[in-house]
């Protein structure tokens, strides 16, 4: 039988090409912690945007409230349900992106209870949902509809 020898070089070289390995996978998995860490904070920052929005115009705290109440379309001026509907767009946009954060695997779905807010169960977005619908990709819309809408408290 024939022995290999191996020389202290080829061992050295081996445990470096090896702590490289780590010290790469180590880094990659900071990185990846961060990129989560920043896809997080940024649907945050959405929906404080989105919050301050709301809270600096002069009627649409108001308009909501009335939403809240069980307000339809129908009452409200053609001006007051252009509005709601601009501010659920925007505020369905912010969800799609956290439901494609939790997706993927960013974030975890009991960090971010979509189905818990009230806007989702109230009369005014399902009678819009037609026309709202059309600014989504049909994978948020099944989701909604199928897992958010019936859940959703009214």
């Amino acid at each position: 039988m024939e022995r290999t020898r191996v020389s202290i070089p080829n061992l050295l070289s081996a445990a470096a090409v090896l702590a490289g390995l780590i010290f790469v996978g180590y880094e990659i998995r900071q990185n990846t912690r961060a990129q989560q860490a920043a896809a997080i904070d940024g649907i945050a920052m959405q929906r404080v945007e989105l919050n301050i929005a709301t809270m600096t115009d002069d009627r649409l705290p108001g308009l909501l409230g009335r939403v809240l109440e069980g307000a339809l379309a129908a009452d409200f001026t053609a001006e007051e349900a252009t509005r709601l509907r601009v501010y659920y767009i925007t505020f369905l946009r912010i969800q799609e992106s956290a439901e494609r954060l939790i997706r993927v695997g960013v974030m975890r779905r009991e960090n971010y209870n979509v189905s818990s807010n009230p806007l989702f169960g109230f009369p005014f977005l399902h009678e819009q949902w037609p026309r709202i619908q059309l600014y989504f990709e049909q994978d948020f819309i099944d989701f909604l509809e199928t897992e958010v809408f019936p859940l959703a408290v009214r």
